[in-house]
């Protein structure tokens, strides 16, 4: 089933194992900011790339559900998207470079998938994020320096990746913001 709201939120309450039924709510005027949510509605397989073509989505989540394969490229052009909540899935691959392209980002929540690759500097281009959680993935490599530019960053999750070498300086000037590598090959 899904519900409807006058303010833009779209509700899915244990609709199906596929999006069938969210393609058929394409019919939607999509025109203004929608809220997407479909946590723990059991939905298996990829993400579709058609989630791309919702220019004014401002808030997605489908945490806790069954996804797998690589996050959709189209979806890193959400221009109007502010927070991304994908966690407790199986997605994997790296997280591209193409992030930078969500602007307007502000919450980014991929925990507890099985992502992999190294983090991409153009994480730091994202001003406005003031979550970003990360952890329980298979993230390689060093923490980019560039997340020290996050200056309205509250909350940065690490926690248990495969990240290696010294942890960036730069992230020192987060003065407000909690850090939590924990579980890393990472020292100060």
């Amino acid at each position: 089933t899904v519900w409807t709201y006058p303010c833009g939120h779209v509700f899915a309450h244990k609709s199906g194992h596929n999006f069938n039924e969210f393609e058929q709510s394409r019919r939607l005027n999509w025109n203004r900011n929608w809220h997407l949510f479909l946590n723990a509605n059991f939905l298996t397989g990829p993400i579709p790339e058609t989630l791309g073509s919702l220019q004014s989505l401002s808030m997605l989540d489908m945490g806790a559900n069954d996804l797998n394969g690589q996050l959709p490229g189209a979806m890193y052009f959400l221009r109007s998207l502010e927070s991304l909540t994908l966690s407790s899935n199986n997605l994997v691959g790296p997280l591209l470079s193409d992030v930078g392209g969500l602007e307007s980002l502000k919450e980014l929540d991929l925990q507890s998938n099985q992502m992999s690759g190294e983090l991409p500097s153009e994480l730091g281009v994202l001003t406005n994020l003031t979550t970003l959680i990360l952890g329980f993935n298979e993230f390689s490599g060093t923490i980019p320096s560039e997340l020290g530019l996050l200056t309205n960053l509250l909350v940065l999750d690490l926690n248990s990746n495969q990240l290696t070498g010294l942890v960036p300086p730069e992230l020192s000037l987060l003065n407000d913001t909690v850090i939590d590598y924990f579980g890393n090959f990472v020292w100060e």
